[in-house]
């Protein structure tokens, strides 16, 4: 069985009109590329496809994270700096039929790891869990309404105050709503924390220990992590 991965680089020469110039560019770093892939794992089988590389990797001892962890490590290194560099991990195939089904989610990885700058530049399917099933989200509208119901009123009083109860409030939500680890991670005190998450309730007018309330708010920040502040529009 294998693991599926889909590596990804930026256009090479971006200000460049000459198509043959930029092609050839690209297919110089994609060599380089595979020639230090195959000098970190001899094993690892590559291939080109529409102007990304195609990863398959025996299944073995090593962890598959810490295994991708490595390789990403050893070309970023290996290549020049100012290149951008993305690997999207689709999962395991055990049977001929599910490789199409890896390689697409692991186009998926690197369409959200792209488009939200995730840090590191490289993900699985698993790990990223409802941000590539939002990505497929095509009804912007709908996004649109639904972020600014949830968030509009915060946006508009973080843009206009000093400060940032947009950015608190998300600090509170994925640290499970403690106020502590909210308040350590912000640098603030206990009681300033306090009289933010009070502002933030007056200004949505909702009970933020709701669970439903929770759930929503934390979809809303997923999308404005894809879709960014032109859902504010």
């Amino acid at each position: 069985s294998y693991d599926v991965g889909l590596l990804a680089i930026e256009d090479v020469v971006p200000h460049s009109d000459d198509l043959v110039v930029r092609r050839i560019a690209r297919n110089t770093v994609m060599n380089e590329l595979i020639y230090h892939l195959s000098k970190f794992d001899s094993k690892l089988v590559t291939a080109i496809y529409k102007g990304r590389i195609v990863l398959l990797k025996a299944i073995q001892g090593e962890e598959p994270g810490i295994y991708w962890q490595k390789l990403f490590r050893t070309i970023r290194k290996a290549v020049n700096p100012q290149i951008g560099l993305w690997i999207g991990i689709g999962g395991q195939v055990l049977e001929l039929k599910d490789y199409r089904d890896r390689y697409d989610k692991a186009k998926h990885v690197l369409n959200v790891i792209q488009r939200t700058g995730h840090e590191p530049n490289f993900a699985s399917y698993d790990e990223l869990g409802s941000y590539v099933i939002l990505n497929e989200l095509n009804q912007i509208d709908e996004t649109k309404l639904f972020v600014k119901s949830q968030l509009g009123k915060l946006w508009d009083a973080s843009i206009d105050s000093s400060m940032d109860l947009f950015e608190t409030l998300r600090v509170y939500l994925n640290n499970h709503c403690s106020v502590k680890a909210s308040a350590d991670e912000l640098f603030l005190h206990r009681s300033t924390m306090n009289y933010r998450l009070e502002k933030i309730k007056e200004i949505l007018e909702i009970e933020l220990d709701d669970n439903k309330h929770q759930f929503n708010l934390l979809l809303a920040y997923h999308l404005f992590d894809l879709f960014g502040e032109k859902l504010f529009e």
